[in-house]
């Protein structure tokens, strides 16, 4: 056939590129510059793997915050699950402050809607004893009134809006790690449930430039302060096909692990 390319594959088995219905691009670039919990047997197995994590990559673990109030580093990770550890139980923020008593630490539950924090995180945050649970969220208090660690959907906003906001080399960075490991894995399209509007601005950028490796499906995210913004700017499509951005990411509730 004119214009047709042969190749010899030596016997080996070809595959359409794979398709995730329903993925985070730019999370799971940043899940892979943070600590992995996932598959964690304990509450003390996962504090063990951030303090192993923080031994071998210091450069990465640190994230610098500069605003008003303060000024330290984050230690962020992700993954873990208590329904796969023996006691079933949520984790508290006293097996964090034994050994990183002076450090925020932010630990996000595998679906994503509850955190596991340590005191010096939520002192930063301004949450005690006092603090009422938001609207959509829950902060996990103990029998005495006190705040567990555990923060539940809105709650951890709480804490996360006092952390540093990525800044676009480093939303290049996620962008970049990801592409590369869905790649490895032949998945040639994603559709990006909830992008907010650095995000998309980023994707529109990249597709513009024709610096985009996989194709896109991107959601707007219905919680950013500049929704109505980018709902008004309507469908964007880049020639190559690379970028389609015309549907809304919103939240009904939360989830059942949680």
């Amino acid at each position: 056939v004119e214009n047709s390319r042969v190749v010899n594959l030596q016997g080996k088995t070809v595959l359409p590129g794979l398709i995730d219905a329903h993925g985070h691009i730019l999370g799971l670039g940043a899940y892979l510059l943070e600590v992995d919990l996932r598959n964690s047997k304990s509450e003390r197995e996962a504090v063990e793997r951030v303090m192993q994590f923080i031994g071998k990559q210091p450069k990465v673990v640190s994230k610098n915050v500069n605003n008003q109030s303060h000024k330290s580093h984050w230690i962020i990770g992700d993954g873990w699950n208590q329904v796969l550890w023996p006691t079933k139980s949520f984790p508290s923020k006293a097996s964090i402050d034994r050994v990183i008593p002076n450090i925020p630490v932010i630990l996000s539950r595998v679906d994503g809607h509850a955190a596991w924090v340590n005191s010096k995180a939520l002192s930063l945050a301004g949450i005690d004893r006092n603090t009422p649970s938001p609207s959509g969220g829950e902060i996990v208090k103990d029998e005495f009134g006190e705040p567990t660690g555990l923060l539940i959907d809105k709650a951890e906003n709480l804490v996360r809006m006092v952390m540093p906001e990525p800044s676009k080399s480093d939303l290049e960075e996620h962008l970049r790690m990801a592409t590369n490991h869905l790649l490895a894995l032949g998945i040639t399209s994603v559709h990006d449930a909830g992008v907010p509007q650095a995000v998309r601005n980023l994707y529109i950028e990249k597709a513009n430039n024709e610096e985009l490796s996989i194709r896109i499906y991107a959601m707007i995210a219905a919680y950013d302060p500049n929704f109505r913004e980018m709902l008004k700017a309507g469908h964007y499509s880049d020639n190559n096909g690379f970028l389609s951005i015309r549907s809304v990411k919103a939240y009904g509730d939360g989830a059942l692990g949680s």
